[in-house]
């Protein structure tokens, strides 16, 4: 074989296997944009019909979702005008404007639920405490019956959450018991992270709780400590002596004692902690 011919092809082969590289790469990202675009489209519809229907099966309570979108880019899940009704299924017991659960890769390999961000905006509760016959009865007892009534499941259910958020939130508490109202609204929650397992966490938000209750503001903040390697924030929770059976009649679930006479004091430091880097 001359040289030329050699050079021939040698120039056919590489232009070959060019033309079949190309046809691959080309094939993979066709393939990746359809992958895209199907999530874009049918996910929401999925999530929103298995949700619906899980949450009549296990808990009895019908469930109203107004629209929920996908963005494959983010993995971001947003879920609009979400109703937990009652069992009568005509008036909500709880409602939110808007869910947000930035959803996380690591779940893969992990094998367990990661979830970036969870932010609820404008969710409100109603709270009706029916009865207090040994221990609170309420308008969500029926959903604790039905979950302690289910199998146990030997494995646990691992979950890291980071970033939690509850934007004007409302809860009204109806004690039917003592014929008294509470009013807790302008609620907001941030939780930087929770987790029943070790992960690498990026936590963008402060510990805090403040809401305004019957009109009177309640507020909790909490301080970082932005000089040290575990860049602690501490929450700090001090109670002195709290009447502890003044308050067991609203604990909605029995208890294996009876508490007669019992006071509560703390001083409890609430920290979260997490590396540099």
């Amino acid at each position: 074989m001359t040289l030329s011919a050699k050079v021939t092809l040698q120039a056919h082969l590489k232009k070959t296997w060019q033309g079949r590289i190309g046809k691959i790469l080309i094939s993979l990202v066709g393939l990746l944009a359809l992958i895209i675009l199907l999530s874009w489209l049918l996910l929401p519809v999925y999530v929103k019909r298995v949700a619906v229907e899980q949450v009549q099966q296990q808990l009895g309570r019908k469930l109203a979702i107004g629209e929920v979108r996908f963005s494959p880019f983010a993995l971001a899940l947003t879920a609009n005008d979400v109703s937990l009704y009652e069992p009568d299924q005509r008036s909500p017991a709880l409602s939110l404007k808007t869910l947000v659960l930035n959803l996380s890769l690591s779940s893969a390999w992990h094998r367990a639920l990661v979830i970036d961000e969870v932010r609820l905006t404008a969710p409100q509760v109603h709270v009706v405490r029916t009865s207090a016959d040994g221990y609170g009865r309420y308008n969500f007892s029926d959903i604790l019956d039905k979950l302690a009534a289910q199998p146990k499941s030997d494995a646990p259910f691992r979950f890291s959450l980071a970033n939690l958020q509850l934007q004007n939130g409302s809860i009204l508490f109806d004690d039917k018991v003592l014929e008294k109202h509470i009013k807790i609204d302008e609620l907001q929650i941030a939780v930087p992270f929770l987790s029943n397992f070790p992960k690498e966490v990026n936590s963008f938000v402060q510990p805090m709780l403040s809401a305004k209750i019957n009109g009177t503001p309640f507020d909790l903040k909490a301080r970082s400590k932005p000089f040290v390697d575990s860049l602690d924030t501490t929450l700090a929770i001090d109670i002195d002596r709290l009447n502890v059976p003044a308050y067991i009649a609203y604990i909605p679930v029995p208890l294996p004692l009876k508490i007669q006479s019992a006071q509560l004091s703390t001083k409890l430091d609430l920290t979260f902690s997490r590396k540099k880097n």
